[in-house]
């Protein structure tokens, strides 16, 4: 199944997150600016480390489907760290720049009335869903494919990435 490409998930997720960035700058106002920029800003580090995630996993496993992929957290515990701080950016969960971006999101959504906050709600759960499936599916359950090594210089970028996304 082509579908579940790591890459393409990745890549199909972007257009529904920069959907949010075009909401936020027809929404208007300090939040909807700020929190387009911040979005952005956010998007680009964590998204980052996931690319080159998904291409440390094909590079260790030779896989590149979520399918043949799992269990690696055990085997690959930097790797599965680190991408999970740019997973949970991606999901907003507190700690993170991701977290700044839907509260703004959130306040430039409010704003505009209780419909729009509950919109607000369910576009942040299906993001988490999508970011759980995607991480979850590479370092949970059982190992599918034993990964070679990696060059230090794979897991070192997304390290680097990874402490980004919590200091800003």
């Amino acid at each position: 199944r082509s579908a579940d490409l790591m890459k393409r998930v990745l890549a199909y997720s972007t257009i529904g997150e920069y959907g949010y960035v075009v909401v936020l700058l027809g929404l208007g106002g300090v939040y909807g600016a700020v929190g387009a920029v911040m979005y952005v800003l956010a998007h680009a580090v964590a998204k980052c480390a996931l690319f080159l995630t998904a291409g440390a996993v094909t590079e260790a496993t030779g896989k590149k489907n979520l399918s043949e992929v799992g269990g690696l957290g055990r085997p690959m515990p930097i790797l599965a760290v680190t991408s999970g701080i740019a997973a949970a950016t991606i999901a907003a969960l507190p700690g993170t720049m991701g977290f700044f971006k839907d509260e703004l999101f959130f306040a430039a959504m409010h704003e505009h009335g209780t419909t729009f906050t509950v919109l607000a709600v369910m576009a942040a759960a299906l993001t988490f869903a999508y970011i759980a499936r995607f991480w979850g599916s590479i370092f949970f359950g059982p190992l599918r494919t034993a990964p070679g090594d990696l060059p230090w210089l794979m897991p070192a970028a997304i390290m680097g990435l990874a402490v980004a996304c919590v200091a800003f």
